[in-house]
């Protein structure tokens, strides 16, 4: 069994094994993506997080899943994925707390 953190090394290694899990990660990915947009509606989905830098090496498996399972006559979906830092997200949290706190 692997860590994340060396799941995170063999990726950067290129190593085949870390590959395809991040082909079948990103692929599973969209196939979320795909389902929410179903649903929801939204015209784009933005993908973020701690370990949203796994979605940036495999955007073509992201595409591959929403496409397999984005309903046929629904608007095609676009994703963005920012680049993700550790203040974002907090202030993004506290600016919630606050506003929540001022209502």
């Amino acid at each position: 069994m692997a860590t994340f953190q060396e799941f995170e090394e063999d990726l950067a290694a290129n190593k085949p094994q870390a590959r395809r899990l991040c082909e079948r990660t990103c692929y599973r990915l969209g196939v979320l993506v795909a389902t929410v947009a179903n649903l929801a509606m939204p015209s784009r989905v933005l993908i973020s997080g701690e370990s949203s830098f796994i979605a940036k090496k495999n955007r073509e498996s992201i595409r591959k899943g929403i496409d397999a399972f984005r309903h046929s006559q629904a608007a095609p979906v676009e994703f963005t994925i920012p680049n993700f830092t550790w203040r974002l997200w907090s202030d993004s949290a506290a600016a919630r707390a606050i506003a929540a706190f001022i209502s």
